[in-house]
């Protein structure tokens, strides 16, 4: 009996053993670490690798349009719609043909009820840090407003991207076009060659580029300028949203049958 008490106090006493063994202690870090990790992240400089940002000229031009829907005109705007199941009263308030006060009204239900989504946040994050507007309520959006207009003068995005964000380049997803290489490079899509439905869209396709397309040769010959031109605008990439709609398995497909297909 004493040589099983004995044995089982020693197997509990390796046991503790072997875990105060594994703890390791170090000194505390010294004060103000939290300071050094946020201006370590902060020197950081970043790609974002997916925009859809309108150039600094475009903004600038309609500058005298912009109110506070600017901040909700994107992905925020869909969790509006989520929240009202009236896309056509979001057509009103996004609309500068309604007065501002009318507009704010229709939209204040709405985003009472979606302000803590991950686009809201973000929405409000914006109009802290760039604004300087705590919150979007009844006594700040006129106020708010009349600073997004203000502000949108050549040097923003330096001063938001560049500055606030560390963002050295973003990659916009925003189709065939030319864009300041200052602050853009962009990517290319050509889905519309895949999702083809009937002959008068391949007709299309053919004017579009000059060539008269009448078999799967010509397709592709189309399609390789469309690219060359895409390269010609120093596209760096190409972007498929293809997986909205089917799955992202591209079986090789010989040319016979892709003919068929095309006949």
């Amino acid at each position: 009996m004493i040589n099983k008490l004995f044995s089982t106090l020693f197997i509990t006493l390796s046991f503790f053993s072997n875990i105060i063994a594994q703890i390791q202690t170090t000194d505390l870090p010294k004060p103000g670490f939290e300071k050094r990790i946020e201006k370590y992240v902060n020197e950081i400089r970043l790609i974002d690798t997916h925009e859809h940002l309108i150039t600094e000229e475009e903004r600038i031009q309609k500058a005298d349009q912009l109110d506070f829907t600017y901040l909700f005109s994107h992905y925020t705007n869909e969790d509006l719609i989520s929240a009202s199941n009236l896309k056509g009263i979001m057509n009103i308030v996004f609309s500068n043909d309604f007065p501002l006060e009318d507009r704010w009204e229709l939209f204040k239900p709405f985003f009472k009820e979606m302000r803590n989504t991950g686009y809201a946040r973000a929405t409000l994050l914006a109009a802290n840090d760039i604004y300087g507007i705590g919150d979007i309520n009844d006594d700040t959006y006129v106020i708010l407003s009349k600073k997004i207009r203000e502000k949108s003068k050549p040097g923003l995005y330096k001063s938001i991207l560049k500055e606030k964000s560390g963002i050295e380049l973003s990659i916009i997803d925003g189709g065939h076009r030319k864009y300041d290489t200052i602050f853009y490079r962009h990517v290319e899509r050509f889905d519309n060659f895949i999702q083809v439905f009937s002959k008068t869209e391949i007709k299309d396709l053919g004017n579009k580029y000059g060539i008269d397309i009448k078999s799967i040769d010509d397709y592709i010959k189309t399609l390789r300028k469309a690219f060359k031109e895409g390269v010609d605008y120093e596209m760096v990439g190409v972007k498929t949203a293809l997986a909205y709609n089917r799955i992202l398995k591209f079986n090789n497909t010989s040319t016979e049958r892709a003919q068929t297909v095309f006949d």
